[in-house]
């Protein structure tokens, strides 16, 4: 999980949260809650389904768990489910993130 963009991963993690039910309860509002921490320390937004979303995004979550593919969900939600951060962080703490990303993917 460790290849494609903090965004990507970001996605991956919310399906794999949703799809494996690991929880009793509260499974999508867990993977809400870990893909938007990715999102947010990455400096790149929050996730977030609009209201007007919500039958779709029910209706391709459903085909996703039917089918376990889940690149046309993920694609979906990247275009439709993240909300960038418009000028919502600093430029130094962007900086700082970015420097952390950087040593974080060299220990890697």
């Amino acid at each position: 999980m460790k290849t494609g963009s903090p965004e990507d991963r970001a996605l991956l993690v919310f399906c794999r949260i949703t799809r494996g039910q690991w929880f009793n309860d509260g499974n999508k509002r867990t993977a809400l809650m870990t893909a938007n921490h990715a999102l947010i320390n990455a400096g790149i937004g929050v996730f977030s389904i609009s209201p007007s979303l919500k039958r779709e995004f029910t209706t391709r979550l459903l085909r996703y768990y039917e089918s376990n593919d889940d690149v046309p969900f993920r694609s979906w939600l990247k275009d439709n489910a993240i909300g960038r951060l418009p000028g919502g962080i600093t430029f130094a703490e962007s900086r700082r993130l970015e420097l952390k990303r950087n040593n974080t993917a060299m220990v890697d």
